[in-house]
């Protein structure tokens, strides 16, 4: 077997794994979400929604673009000094959160400041614990072994649905899932460290930090951008609007991105340390981003068009009435996956091809944009103008750009691909539109039938491909 081969295999292995993980987490995240969200009201709600992006945007600050750096390193990499530099992160972005706290809250129009500190700093625990699991997660991704990370996950996620429903029952509001995330996030870090046991050796390298560091700071800045670009919609809207009105957009981007998030991540998990290893093999290297790029857009094409033509009956299954009103919204943000469709996979290329600088001109780019027009949006369409700016990526023009300077001709396939992608399911859900009107479980239902026949006939055309790739080794042309 060849190494490319053997790359392929370990790829959809570790991606079959991490793909599981995701999909576990989405759907006890979802289900415990249906509960809590009739137990919760959309004010606390909001503040969560506002508080996450938050520290999601710390831990990148606290991880400094170290892990990401040390996938595509090669063996021996100083884990010992990476465990010592998250360490520290922690506790330093940790202290800086804790002393800022009441500046901080200023940024929730409209919000109890008392309770929105409260969150902020109990939050602190979170980001130390997340710290002390990315050491050996990062192992476990940088080797494909992402499936030692599974059970640590589930026991995750079953810890913070217990947690949390269970304070939400006695009536603790925003504290209710908050505590839910700590311990959780408690778990998987001990469950991580016990699997990673006997595995991972603790190598501490002498005069490593520096370079680590510096190598590591232009993947923090790209890091921190995408973030915020898939985060930032509620931090805008606090400015302007009330923690129930955040609650609700939060919600509607939350189910818009459901999938994405459910599926997308743990692709980029086990493709981007694949493609490291298939760079001296340029046409399974582009191969191997195709045949992800065009999983991904199947299912998310699919996806979104269940949800644009059952926004309402999806909402009030998903958090009850009061979230009806939030329909609008998701009929405008459930494209927003499909606006980027070169670029749900051109991150790893680009990373792997340490072409850093293009991801951070790009991921800056789309930051501003969002940032920018979704602030003077607001102001002339309401919430509706943040999702309306969700469809304008103005940085995924670039890294479209520099995927099709890697091969242009492999480029040109996967466009007319894609279309193919785009087009095929649109007479079937338009029919099932005309005969099923009105927003019903009936409707639903039939949608949901046309969307597993249309993912069978995606299936069927794009079959081979992917058995040739992950089955048999072959001499791939340059396409």
């Amino acid at each position: 077997m060849t190494s490319s081969h053997a790359t392929s295999k370990a790829l959809l292995s570790s991606g079959s794994a991490a793909t599981f993980s995701q999909i576990w987490r989405m759907a006890v995240v979802f289900a415990t979400h249906i509960v809590l969200r009739r137990l919760v009201g959309p004010g606390d709600w909001g503040i969560w929604h506002w508080a996450e992006p938050i520290f999601l945007l710390l831990g990148q600050v606290r991880d400094l673009g170290m892990p990401g750096h040390l996938v595509r390193m090669e063996n021996p990499r100083p884990w010992g000094n990476f465990l010592f530099l998250e360490g520290v992160g922690g506790i330093v972005v940790g202290l800086g959160v804790y002393l800022a706290a009441p500046w901080m809250a200023q940024g929730l129009h409209g919000a109890d400041a008392a309770e929105v500190v409260a969150v902020l700093r109990f939050l602190v625990l979170f980001l130390i614990f997340e710290g002390l699991a990315k050491v050996p997660l990062t192992y476990f991704e940088s080797e494909l072994l992402i499936g030692y990370s599974v059970w640590p996950e589930v026991l995750r996620n079953l810890t913070y649905a217990a947690v949390s429903i269970f304070l939400a029952l006695q009536g603790h509001g925003v504290g209710s899932f908050i505590v839910g995330h700590v311990l959780g996030a408690m778990v998987f870090a001990l469950g991580l460290w016990w699997r990673a046991r006997g595995m991972m050796e603790l190598r501490w390298q002498t005069a490593v930090n520096g370079p680590l560091l510096r190598r590591g700071i232009p993947l923090l800045m790209m890091s921190i951008f995408v973030l915020l670009t898939g985060k930032v919609d509620p931090l805008v809207l606090g400015l302007r609007f009330s923690p129930e009105v955040v609650g609700r957009y939060g919600m509607a981007l939350f189910l818009a991105f459901l999938l994405a998030t459910a599926v997308a991540l743990p692709v980029s998990r086990a493709l981007y340390p694949a493609l490291t290893k298939l760079r001296g093999d340029a046409a399974r290297f582009f191969e191997a981003y195709r045949l992800a790029t065009i999983f991904l857009l199947a299912l998310e094409v699919t996806f979104a068009l269940g949800l644009f033509f059952n926004a309402e009956t999806i909402l009030v299954i998903f958090g009850g009435e009061p979230y009806r009103q939030a329909a609008p919204l998701l009929q405008i943000l459930c494209f927003a996956p499909l606006c980027q469709p070169f670029s749900r996979c051109a991150g790893d290329v680009l990373l792997s091809l340490h072409q850093d600088r293009i991801l951070l001109i790009s991921s800056l780019l789309s930051l501003l944009s969002l940032v920018g027009m979704g602030y003077l949006l607001t102001a002339w369409l309401g919430p509706a103008g943040m999702a309306w700016v969700n469809l304008l990526p103005v940085g995924t023009l670039l890294t479209s750009w520099a995927v099709y300077r890697v091969n242009r001709r492999a480029f040109g396939r996967l466009s007319w691909e894609l279309l193919q992608v785009y087009l095929l399911p649109l007479p079937l859900f338009w029919i099932v539109h005309l005969a099923v009107p009105g927003q019903s479980w009936g409707r639903l239902l039939a949608f949901l039938l046309t969307a597993a026949v249309v993912l069978l006939l995606y299936g069927w055309r794009f079959r081979h491909d992917f058995e040739s790739f992950f089955r048999q080794p072959r001499a791939l042309k340059d396409f």
